[in-house]
Order: structure tokens, then C-alpha cells, then sequence
């Protein structure tokens, strides 16, 4: 097997549903976050989140964006709401400080994948000032 971004995806697919009892059994969730490979090796990062009550994994970007959300201009209920950017859906997924110009972390609807806003850009696709 040579090892590309696709056969990565494909694995990480595969790893999660067999991950799935784990994450119920111990009211966790799983998810990737980044990694490198080569064509004959890789190492993934697994990281793991305790559930909140409403089934809400508390990442550490969900503990600051619950700190520090009102900051930004968001509330609290703001923490997994869908907006709309070049005509593409994401979800807020978690707040970075340290990433000044983007700290707004949000994953894309279709697939799942992670990306950085601006703040202000978020607010405005919620229609909400800054």
C-alpha cells in the first residue's frame, strides 16, 4: 500500500468506526487532528474529548470559545451554529486565541474538514455586529 492523502482519509474513516464503541462506552469522541506522512509512512494525531450533557465534545477549543466567546462579540449558544461562507456551510467548532488574525475554528458541513475565520467575518454570516 502506498500512503497518500486519499488511502490517509480512507483509514481515518475505517479508524473512527471502529473507535465507535469506545467513544460510547466511555462517553468520549474521537477525531484526527493533523499529521504527516511520506509514501511508505505516517503518524496521525488522535485526539480525545469528554462529552458535555447535550452531547457537545469539549475540545479545547470549545473550553476557549466558552471562556473567551463574549470577547469575539459571540454568546455562549453561538458554540456549533451553521454559517454560511462563499456560499459554503460551516459549524463553529471552538475559538483559538493565540491565532489573533483567525481565531475562530469551524468545520465544514459537507465533509467535516477544519478551517480558521476571522472573527468579524463570522458575526457578520451570524448578522451580527463585531
Amino acid at each position: 500500500m502506498e500512503i497518500s492523502k486519499q488511502s490517509l482519509g480512507k483509514l481515518e474513516t475505517e479508524i473512527k468506526e471502529v473507535l465507535s464503541p469506545l467513544e460510547e462506552k466511555y462517553e468520549v469522541k474521537f477525531d484526527f487532528g493533523s499529521g504527516k506522512y511520506t509514501d511508505t509512512s505516517a503518524t496521525l494525531q488522535l485526539k480525545v474529548a469528554t462529552l458535555s450533557k447535550d452531547g457537545t465534545a469539549r475540545t479545547l477549543e470549545w473550553e476557549e470559545f466558552k471562556i473567551w466567546a463574549k470577547t469575539y462579540g459571540f454568546e455562549l449558544e453561538d458554540f456549533g451554529k451553521e454559517f454560511m461562507s462563499n456560499g459554503v456551510k460551516y459549524r463553529i467548532s471552538g475559538l483559538k486565541r493565540r491565532r489573533r488574525k483567525f481565531p475562530i475554528a469551524a468545520t465544514r458541513v459537507s465533509d467535516g474538514v477544519g478551517f480558521k475565520f476571522p472573527a468579524e467575518r463570522v458575526l457578520q454570516a451570524l448578522k451580527k455586529e463585531s
